[in-house]
């Protein structure tokens, strides 16, 4: 069975590479489809990129995604119905910024996610909380492939800055969140089967 679920914010729930790309003047249209490095593609450094964007009022000011909210449904959804821990588990830019972390607790406040969710964990090696019956669902494509490699299940939500671009284009977010809700059930019975059998 699942016993514990996380969920990534950046590019899940909140929209970090549209807001970016805005703030240096960048058509979404133009990005380069499946490249995860907005740095290369803004022509600027990893640390000039955080020097701009690591503060308060951009991580507080990210816009929600509309799909985000109905993937948060959906798993809340499930984790209140099989009784499973749902926790936030978000990456921290370079520096491990307080500006980042008071902010994504302040963002998650306001947009009703926080008094949902089991826990709020920062920490960029997520693999690290991968166990046979646990989930994560993200959009990174590093974070999917260590997580999976550690033993862990996982779920990429589409994004044209990952591999799975072309489904980003494609698939509207209610058939994402659809897509997602038979996804965690086949998993949630087929290791709870499994754990029976075993």
């Amino acid at each position: 069975m699942i016993d514990t679920i996380y969920l990534d914010v950046d590019g899940v729930l909140a929209d970090f590479a549209g807001e970016t790309l805005r703030r240096y003047d960048f058509d979404p249209a133009d990005y380069p489809r499946g490249e995860y490095n907005m740095s290369k593609v803004l022509g600027v450094t990893d640390d000039d990129l955080w020097a701009k964007l690591d503060t308060f009022e951009f991580w507080n000011n990210l816009p929600v995604l509309e799909s985000g909210k109905h993937i948060f449904r959906v798993v809340y959804s499930m984790a209140i119905t099989h009784g499973i821990p749902f926790k936030i588990l978000t990456s921290y830019p370079k520096d491990r910024s307080e500006p980042f972390k008071t902010a994504r607790r302040v963002w998650l406040k306001k947009h009703g996610y926080f008094d949902l969710v089991d826990k709020v964990i920062f920490n960029r090696d997520k693999a690290q909380f991968a166990t046979p019956t646990s989930l994560l669902i993200d959009d990174n494509d590093r974070n999917i492939k260590l997580f999976r490699n550690a033993g862990g299940m996982t779920y990429q939500i589409p994004g044209y800055w990952n591999q799975l671009h072309e489904l980003e284009i494609t698939i509207d977010m209610r058939a994402e969140a659809e897509i997602l809700s038979r996804v965690m059930n086949a998993m949630y019975y087929f290791t709870q089967r499994k754990t029976e059998i075993e």
